[in-house]
């Protein structure tokens, strides 16, 4: 049920970005982003809450994009993690079709659970995959919609995945 209400609400966000669309995004542009969603969790307890992304990129040749950027989230105390952050970098490979321009990553980072009252912080090492597309709306501005999955440890034993929306503006 939850995944046919994400699907529901992604397709009622990307389709008024087709008709907005005015040119292709530029291959030679960074952009910086700040982005809102859903996170599904599946580390100490499962569940879902809202997540935060604040992304800067820059383009590396046409294709291949630098990503660095943040991720937070409140658990609200769920089984002894009260917030996480996900700080890391990726590499991604962006095409170009019409006035989007989809992409794939990969990358890694941290994932910093900081504990609830009583508890004990935890820093782990967090690969990460990203699928996205990025869509010009005018000149210097845009939308980025975006799924990632970050897992805790190399080993996978836990995993925060995003589903993420938000404003990009070029440089």
């Amino acid at each position: 049920m939850l995944s046919r209400t994400l699907s529901v609400v992604g397709l009622a966000l990307v389709l008024p970005t087709v008709a907005a669309c005015q040119r292709a995004p530029s291959r030679s542009e960074g952009h910086v982003t700040l982005m809102a969603g859903v996170s599904l969790f599946q580390r100490s307890g499962n569940g879902t809450m809202g997540i935060y992304a604040f992304r800067v990129d820059m383009p590396m040749y046409p294709d291949l994009l630098f990503e660095g950027g943040l991720s937070y989230a409140h658990r609200g105390q769920i089984q002894g993690v009260k917030d996480v952050f996900i700080p890391g970098m990726q590499m991604q490979l962006q095409g170009a079709s019409g006035p989007f321009a989809p992409y794939v990553g990969i990358g890694a980072g941290l994932a910093v659970e900081t504990a609830a009252q009583g508890g004990s912080s935890q820093t782990s090492f967090s690969p990460s995959f990203s699928a996205g597309v990025r869509a010009a709306l005018s000149e210097g501005a845009g939308l980025r919609f975006e799924g990632r999955l970050n897992a805790v440890g190399g080993n996978f034993s836990g995993i925060y995945s995003e589903i993420t929306g938000g404003l990009s503006i070029s440089w």
